[in-house]
């Protein structure tokens, strides 16, 4: 029901916004199960979160938060303070690379506080590079290690 509420806004941003860091989804469906007492089901249909044919070796949900952002022992997505932790820092290899992720970043957090959306992540997603050549738009580095990042966002219902 939230979706299918902001879906004329959401469309908009997206058209507007072609390089958007929200997810994008493709379509809402209902189906009616008449077997099961005609129960009806919900599901959508979303673009991949990384939507890349690299392999994503390590990935963090990011709130811009310390507060409880540490992720347990043993989970496979890390959070703010455990890229802290890590000390990887992103590097943008086009100057004007960076200012375009910060406008955007920008664009799409306004857009979700108009829609009242407190609940923003942004999936950062790191391949390390091997002989696949050089790095993508951004980078993040530790030493010597050099690896291509993927961006996604994530929203969350203000009832969630």
């Amino acid at each position: 029901k939230f979706l299918r509420e902001i879906l004329p806004y959401y469309y908009r941003h997206l058209t507007r916004n072609p390089h958007s860091f929200l997810t994008h989804f493709y379509g809402m469906y209902r189906v009616c199960m008449p077997d099961a007492n005609n129960r009806r089901l919900h599901f959508i249909i979303m673009r991949s979160v990384f939507h890349t044919e690299k392999k994503i070796d390590r990935v963090w949900d990011l709130k811009g938060s310390k507060a409880g952002r540490k992720a347990s022992k043993g989970d496979s997505v890390g959070k703010d303070l455990d890229i802290l932790d890590e000390g990887k820092k992103l590097k943008f290899a086009d100057p004007k690379a960076r200012g375009a992720f910060l406008d955007q970043l920008t664009r799409d957090a306004t857009f979700l506080a108009r829609l009242g959306i407190m609940d923003y992540s942004l999936l950062l997603g790191l391949h390390v590079r091997g002989d696949d050549g050089g790095c993508a738009t951004v980078c993040a580095e530790k030493g010597d290690i050099a690896e291509s990042a993927y961006l996604s966002g994530s929203i969350t219902s203000p009832s969630a």
